[in-house]
């Protein structure tokens, strides 16, 4: 019986974690996962962070869903985007200065202008491609927020043997190390967004 019982209670315990009802989107927020995408450890690597992905949130016909940047440009459900992850973890972050409606339509705007866009596998600065966590910079850049400021990709640790496999493997001969980048650990640390959930 008390086995029986272990076995419910870890049950319930993984599906709650495989839904958002432990955390009460809203517009604007930005949520990040550990992704399980061949490219994901690559990030983590370079970034020295388990933060792989990020979208941002929308609240549409009162369900929460995720702009992100994958193959296409989509909007996801919320629940859906969560169980993509690494053990269904997530944590979101929430703008410091509250954001107006002005705002979150022009943030809107821009995310549903990227949607149909193909995935940046190369990470370049403004190209007619865009990665994640550039599709929230973005966002939050057009109503004049820089939540944090590019880096070249020699400021990130790079020089792992794998990681050094995956650019040669990307780029050949043609990899620029001053190609700014922002990555979902930048974002992270960002002194205009406060971690306000996360399960991990």
């Amino acid at each position: 019986m008390k086995k029986l019982l272990l076995l419910l209670f870890i049950l319930i315990s993984n599906s709650r974690c495989t839904s958002s009802q432990d955390y009460l989107g809203k517009d604007g927020d930005v949520i990040f996962q550990t992704s399980l995408s061949p490219q994901s450890q690559h990030i983590q690597d370079a970034t020295n962070s388990n933060l792989s992905h990020v979208g941002i949130i929308y609240i549409k016909d009162g369900k929460p869903y995720v702009f992100e940047a994958v193959e296409p440009v989509k909007i996801t459900p919320l629940d859906e985007w969560i169980y993509r992850g690494k053990d269904n973890k997530y944590t979101v972050y929430r703008s410091i200065r509250p954001l107006s409606e002005t705002d979150l339509n022009k943030m809107y705007d821009y995310c549903v202008s990227q949607q149909g866009k193909h995935y940046d596998v190369k990470f370049q600065w403004n190209d007619d491609k865009i990665y994640c966590s550039e599709l929230v910079w973005y966002a939050y850049n057009s109503i004049g927020v820089e939540l944090s400021t590019p880096k070249p990709f020699s400021d990130f640790d790079i020089e792992k043997e794998e990681t050094k496999k995956e650019i040669t493997r990307r780029y050949g001969d043609n990899f620029v190390q001053s190609e700014p980048v922002v990555s979902p650990k930048c974002l992270a640390e960002s002194k205009y967004l406060e971690k306000i959930f996360s399960n991990y």
